[in-house]
């Protein structure tokens, strides 16, 4: 078997409808991503800077509604746990292929 040492997760993130072909500061924060399962609310510090890939989100042609998440398992390089905004039909590149996919499910709490 062998090991996955980059790649990439859909996260269940996308932008807003109305934003899918806009590149306003709007739609670059809280405002402009929803969960596609609508299990929880959009957190807004998951957009802060610190958590993207630099110079993003940026919906680059205004055709990147989803958003993806990096590892890696070199540390020095940074990219492991940042997010960046990708096109519909993207699975990644020659270094960083799509792997799959995080999907949510409400919590079902029993005391």
């Amino acid at each position: 078997m062998s090991k996955i040492s980059y790649g990439i997760v859909w996260i269940g993130l996308q932008r807003t409808e109305d934003c899918w072909y806009k590149n306003t500061t709007n739609c670059n924060t809280g405002n402009g991503f929803e969960w596609t399962d609508g299990s929880t609310n959009m957190d807004t510090k998951l957009l802060e800077k610190n958590w993207w890939t630099p110079g993003n989100p940026d919906n680059s042609g205004l055709m990147q509604p989803y958003v993806v998440m990096f590892m890696s398992s070199n540390k020095s390089d940074g990219l492991s746990g940042k997010l960046d905004d990708v096109p519909e039909d993207y699975v990644g590149t020659k270094d960083f292929i799509l792997h799959g996919f995080v999907c949510g499910k409400p919590a079902n709490l029993k005391v």
